[in-house]
């Protein structure tokens, strides 16, 4: 027994069907299988739109999109939206969409970033102020890491070097402070093992 090839009346009841019982998930695998048998054809092209206009849509009305809209997931709202632009390519809707979910997201990367800026001067002048030099350099060079060109924080780098070099030498003349004496002692007990500069 052959297996008859459908016909064009019959995809079209196929696709009344699914447009009756609201099933644009099936409509739109019907109209591309009707596609395949009859490419071109003007009537089924214009099915293809409608099922493609009313999945996408129905996918936008989600309860997933709506989470995620909610939740202010915009990476993943970006994934959904290219998806769909997958089915519906060119559609205006989608298209704004992305665009919008992208500009929200460059908005909050650059907020987080802004406050990392923030956190990160905060902890520059933490240190500055408890005297902790190491800590404060690192923290310049975290700061740095956001924003190589950053005049500020340049000029933070200078006055940190600057600082981590009085320090040292600070900490320097102590220490020979300190180590004077006794070199003195030894010195005079043993002359001859030291060398007069």
């Amino acid at each position: 027994m052959e297996t008859s090839t459908p016909t064009r009346k019959s995809f079209l009841q196929l696709l009344r069907a699914s447009d009756k019982a609201k099933n644009f998930d099936q409509m739109l695998v019907d109209v591309q299988d009707a596609l395949k048998a009859f490419p071109g054809d003007k009537k089924l092209l214009k099915w293809l739109h409608y099922a493609q206009v009313h999945y996408v849509n129905e996918k936008l009305e989600s309860h997933v999109v709506h989470e995620l809209e909610a939740k202010k997931d915009f990476a993943a709202l970006e994934l959904v939206y290219q998806k769909l632009l997958q089915i519906f390519p060119g559609s205006p809707l989608l298209l704004q969409k992305l665009k919008e979910a992208r500009v929200k997201m460059n908005k909050e990367d650059s907020n987080r970033q802004q406050e990392a800026l923030v956190d990160a001067h905060r902890k520059v002048d933490e240190f500055l102020k408890t005297d902790q030099v190491e800590d404060a350099m690192n923290a310049v060079f975290e700061l740095l890491s956001f924003n190589p060109a950053d005049k500020e924080a340049h000029k933070l780098l200078e006055k940190v070097k600057n600082l981590r070099d009085k320090k040292l030498s600070v900490d320097m003349l102590e220490y020979f402070k300190s180590n004077q004496a006794p070199l003195r002692e030894d010195y005079k007990k043993n002359k001859k093992a030291f060398i007069r500069v």
